[in-house]
């Protein structure tokens, strides 16, 4: 986008992570690397089902003393209740619901809103937690306690303009940011998604829920599908929509869609992608 917009995307799921157990807990059960999370930076992360299926993806952030806070969308917090906070006990810690909304601003970003450079750096400020973004470029997530979204609302109308949550898809997809629920669930293996890309599977880590399935996959090549990003010219596809390959055959399916761009995760070895009949071109995989 040409100039700073922002929009309100409503309540998003918090959670406070008890130190000084909070960080192992999470690097336990996790897919990231969390040791060399220090204070005031953070990662994407998944916690999977032993055959290596997402159960939520979240972001983290190491908040000091073992601490920490996580987030996800609401469609994934399901998991995080069932499979995160339920055995938190057993690891030494607590997480603690909070009520948040999330204002993401995309722009560059002025110094009353900096919250680092890398992604996923993070500060509180003034009953905010401000969290660095880099998808669809530069950027600050607002999670604002309800009793101060007004006041941030209008902080940000001063280096933006506000536009609707729709509006903001067009980046998700075009960056390969999947949905939970949308484009990935648990029938999705991580290993089909950018997030290993993106610092959000480690390698060379422990075991995890999940490692043992990710680990074969990877030592044997690849997996036979992977998540991409298309630009279908001149068309408007649809979510559910086939994807063809070069012989006619399905590759996959369309999960998400913003006008001609779209998320779906398709067969690796598929050749050239169509769509509706319209040629369909990867923006990234």
């Amino acid at each position: 986008m040409s100039e700073p917009v922002f929009a309100d995307l409503g309540e998003r799921p918090v959670w406070r992570v008890a130190g000084p157990a909070g960080m192992k807990f999470l690097d336990d059960v996790l897919t990231a690397d969390l040791d060399g999370v220090t204070t005031g930076r953070g990662i994407v992360a998944a916690l999977l089902t032993v055959k290596g299926r997402i159960r939520t993806i979240v972001r983290v952030l190491a908040t000091g003393d073992g601490a920490a806070i996580i987030e996800c969308e609401p469609s994934a917090a399901t998991g995080v209740e069932d499979g995160l906070v339920r055995i938190a006990p057993l690891g030494g810690t607590e997480m603690q619901r909070e009520q948040r909304l999330l204002l993401r601003y995309v722009g560059d970003v002025p110094s009353d809103l900096s919250a680092g450079e890398n992604e996923y750096d993070h500060i509180e400020r003034d009953g905010a937690i401000l969290v660095r973004t880099r998808w669809g470029g530069a950027g600050v997530d607002v999670l604002a306690e309800p009793a101060v979204v007004a006041a941030w609302t209008g902080m940000l109308s001063g280096h933006a303009k506000r536009v609707a949550p729709a509006d903001l898809e067009p980046l998700r997809i075009r960056d390969a940011r999947p949905a939970f629920g949308v484009d990935v669930d648990d029938a999705t293996h991580v290993l089909e998604t950018p997030l290993p890309d993106r610092g959000g599977v480690a390698f060379a880590k422990g075991c995890y829920p999940g490692q043992e399935s990710v680990a074969k996959i990877r030592n044997l090549g690849h997996v036979r599908r992977r998540m991409v990003a298309l630009d279908v010219a001149g068309a408007s596809p649809a979510p559910g929509e086939a994807v063809l390959d070069a012989t006619g055959g399905e590759a996959g399916r369309i999960t998400s869609v913003a006008g001609s761009l779209a998320l779906a995760i398709v067969k690796v070895e598929a050749g050239a992608l169509t769509v509706g009949g319209a040629p369909a071109t990867i923006l990234s995989a």
